[in-house]
């Protein structure tokens, strides 16, 4: 199978490109039984990549409802909550790891900052975040949503009824803010970068046609310069991060 296409075959089995699996599932802690706290889950697509045997305990948190009734079905989430993270509430040091996954870009800066202070008091362990680097327009909303539940096993969850609903109502999808990697780092983030912005350009992933246009170049190019594009995220098109925090 040539690179291009194992590339595809696992980036539609969960619609996350396997450079970005492979980093989030080398920074997650490699323990068991973890207590995960997923804000801003959506339809649970970190559950399925970092909980798929199912021995970590994942609290998902979305305000919508739907999204949290395909987390129940697909078994990968202990628990879910229905909370705007606008507002959300924690208890300090409640769980070992939070995870902020294409989320703080939906927020205002200082909505964005308040929710990191509130998940580095409620972890043990760490903070793990994922982001467009710089701008990233969000044309439709709900897109990325969408696509990922048609490329993963997550699609056989969905709920025809409301699959409309799911897909165009969601404003909370809007971008709000712009993150670079100095921004994170600020923070006390150690960050990584995965694609190459140039070539993905300001879209997120899944809404625009100028990947899918140069989808086997692109899918080359970043294969190829991935090394480098870790260790220089200024030039990703996606930023990932993550907080230690330290035990007193």
């Amino acid at each position: 199978m040539s690179i291009i296409k194992s590339y595809m075959y696992f980036y539609k089995k969960i619609n996350l490109p396997p450079i970005y699996q492979f980093l989030l599932k080398r920074i997650f802690p490699k323990k068991s039984k973890l207590k995960v706290l997923d804000l801003g889950c959506g339809l649970g697509i970190a559950g399925e990549l970092l909980n798929s045997r199912k021995e970590h305990h994942f609290t998902g948190v979305d305000f919508i409802q739907e999204y949290l009734n395909i987390c129940k079905k697909t078994g990968y989430y202990n628990q879910t909550i229905r909370v705007n993270l606008a507002n959300i509430k924690l208890v300090e040091k409640s769980y070992d790891v939070v995870l902020l996954l294409q989320v703080l870009e939906h927020l205002t800066g200082s909505q964005a900052r308040l929710l990191l202070r509130k998940a580095e008091k409620a972890t043990r362990k760490c903070i793990i975040v994922t982001l467009p680097n710089g701008e990233s327009s969000q044309e439709r909303f709900d897109d990325n949503a969408s696509l990922s539940a048609k490329g993963s096993r997550l699609r056989g969850h969905l709920d025809s009824k409301s699959s409309g609903a799911l897909w165009f109502n969601n404003k909370l999808q809007v971008h709000k803010s712009t993150w670079v990697s100095k921004d994170l780092k600020a923070l006390g983030f150690k960050v990584y970068g995965q694609s190459f912005k140039p070539i993905f350009g300001n879209h997120s992933y899944g809404s625009g046609e100028k990947a899918k246009l140069w989808q086997s170049i692109a899918v080359f190019l970043s294969v190829l310069i991935a090394p480098l594009i870790y260790f220089k995220p200024e030039w990703g098109a996606q930023l990932i991060g993550v907080k230690y925090v330290k035990q007193k």
